[in-house]
């Protein structure tokens, strides 16, 4: 009966190991799984703020572009400003040649 009671207390045993064993991997697996989902929860919200950055960038750009036409379409304005301001300049100038009391 002996050798049959220390069978069986080492079967119990390795059961009881066997048990323990099972658990422990069920809780790794759950923490794994728990890591992957944060870590996709993570990735897409890394993919969205890269996303919302591109968009920003894409805008301050067009932004950039439009101010640089302004820019030159207020340059293009004063260029002609300046050209026409010298033309009336030249012309009075040659009317006050011709002018009897500007001699």
């Amino acid at each position: 009966y002996r050798l049959m009671d220390e069978q069986v207390y080492k079967a119990q045993s390795l059961e009881a190991l066997f048990e323990a064993h099972k658990q422990r991997m069920g809780r790794a697996n759950i923490a794994t799984g728990a890591v992957k989902a944060s870590t996709s929860t993570r990735q897409k919200q890394l993919e969205e703020l890269v996303a919302r950055q591109e968009a920003l960038i894409t805008t301050l750009k067009q932004r950039e572009v439009e101010k640089d036409r302004e820019l030159n379409r207020h340059r293009n304005r004063l260029s002609q400003e300046e050209e026409a301001r010298q033309l009336v300049e030249a012309e009075l100038s040659e009317l006050l040649k011709l002018h009897p009391v500007a001699r």
